[in-house]
């Protein structure tokens, strides 16, 4: 089965098939004969605003778009477009794994493996992406990881061992690329207006222009400290020297909060390491906001998806959240530590105050059910019902998938179900849950805990 990979960032959407690699950002455009998504729909969204979406991926739901026709009526179907332009241009790969930012709610999650379903490939693996781009690092101990979305910076504390493991997440709506280009096209069209009097947001051709160029000047604005700008209008071609410190203060707000949330970040303590996306790295004077190790590589997301696929890929029963991954070392091999050395052995085992702890009851609707007679989940109407297994079942209730519970089981709570009709969710493992592991059925949240 020939297996692509996406990494959904709706800044620039990547996806990897074979010797393929497409990257397009979450823009669509909703036209009387479809919708066009990708650079093409970029290129138009300010030309044609009232047409043009770019918050589908932030906001991933099915509720109603403002303007619908046929072809499109809530962001989920925009998204599900982009889907399929994606997966037609990359050789209709015949399975997809979904490498996604953990500001994701499970909701949203249930949104995308239910479009992935409708699609004409199959959704087998499912992970964060931050926990991915951190495979490849050479660091040890407590991360954090910055990365930028069109509408959200995500911040993730990671634990990095032999095992990556993703211990919280945070997104910050208000630090967001599209807002820093926004401030930025803004403070050049000013410039224009004090050097020219001519002022290229006048019209959706002279915006569109700016927003097209935008990305060059930016990359030339990283490594220089004085560029040439030019721009054509019908009163003729207008130039500009930009200077990149000027530039840079245009977004001091900006960055003061960005600064602000990495401080929110590290009150747990200070990390070993600050790792930023490549997506921050391109932007001109993320170097002078905070120290950091180091950035991410561009492509280090789909090569620990690539390299670490026996991992991630899940039965398709239970299609899993992966959020720990081994780490790849320098040889691009998985790193085993030594307790991982002896198969089969509980290392554990030995030392009864070493045991993980276990969950002794779940939590839904902010009620506790107890866990030591095992639970059978099913629907009421109005949710998800928690009985225990040994309580007879009435006439009337239906059971989850036909057989879904939640169950001890030699020491161990796990998931039991026999049926594949809607995936459940779980930021830990089906087979072994612990305290803080969270499930999604049905777009319903039930997160497993201790009570001591």
């Amino acid at each position: 089965m020939s297996t692509a990979i996406i990494e959904l960032n709706d800044s620039a959407i990547v996806c990897a098939h074979g010797d393929r690699q497409l990257s397009a950002p979450g823009y669509a455009l909703l036209t009387d004969e479809g919708v066009v998504t990708g650079d093409e729909a970029l290129r138009s969204a300010w030309l044609l605003p009232q047409q043009s979406h770019n918050q589908y991926w932030h906001q991933l739901s099915l509720s109603p778009l403002a303007r619908t026709n046929r072809h499109a009526r809530h962001h989920a179907d925009l998204a599900y477009a982009q889907l399929l332009a994606l997966h037609r241009q990359a050789g209709e790969p015949e399975s997809i794994i979904f490498a996604v930012p953990g500001n994701l709610s499970n909701k949203q999650l249930s949104i995308l493996l239910g479009l992935a379903k409708a699609s004409p490939f199959q959704a087998t693996g499912l992970v964060d992406s931050a926990v991915a781009a951190a495979c490849h690092t050479d660091i040890s101990g407590d991360v954090v990881h910055l990365d930028i979305q069109l509408h959200a910076t995500v911040i993730t504390r990671i634990a990095c061992g032999g095992q990556i493991q993703r211990q919280r997440v945070s997104q910050y709506p208000d630090i967001s690329l599209k807002g820093f280009q926004d401030t930025w096209t803004h403070y050049i069209a000013d410039q224009f207006i004090q050097q020219y009097r001519y002022d290229p947001m006048h019209s959706a051709q002279g915006e569109q222009q700016l927003r097209d160029l935008l990305p060059g000047w930016l990359e030339r604005l990283s490594s220089q400290a004085e560029i040439e700008i030019e721009v054509v209008a019908d009163q003729g071609n207008f130039q500009l020297n930009i200077q990149r410190a000027d530039f840079i203060a245009a977004n001091n707000e900006r960055w003061r909060r960005l600064t602000d949330a990495l401080a929110s970040a590290l009150e747990a303590g200070r990390p070993d390491a600050i790792l930023l996306s490549h997506r921050f790295a391109g932007l001109p004077g993320i170097e002078d906001q905070f120290d950091f190790t180091a950035y991410c590589d561009p492509d280090a997301v789909i090569n620990a998806c690539q390299q670490q696929i026996q991992h991630i890929v899940s039965d398709t029963e239970k299609l899993l959240f992966i959020t720990q991954l081994p780490l790849i070392s320098a040889s691009g091999a998985d790193f085993a530590t030594e307790a991982d050395a002896s198969p089969g052995r509980d290392q554990t085992s030995d030392n009864p105050a070493a045991q993980p702890a276990r969950p002794t009851h779940i939590l839904y609707r902010h009620q506790a059910h107890p866990l030591n007679r095992g639970l059978r989940i099913s629907r009421n109407g109005q949710g998800l019902e928690l009985k225990p297994v040994d309580t007879p079942a009435t006439d009337r209730e239906s059971e989850l998938r036909g057989k879904l519970r939640i169950c001890p089981d030699h020491g161990k709570v796990k998931v039991e179900t026999d049926q594949a009709r809607l995936p459940i969710l779980c930021t830990g493992n089906l087979d072994d849950l612990r305290p803080g592991d969270e499930l999604s059925i049905d777009s319903e949240t039930l997160r497993l805990i201790e009570v001591l």
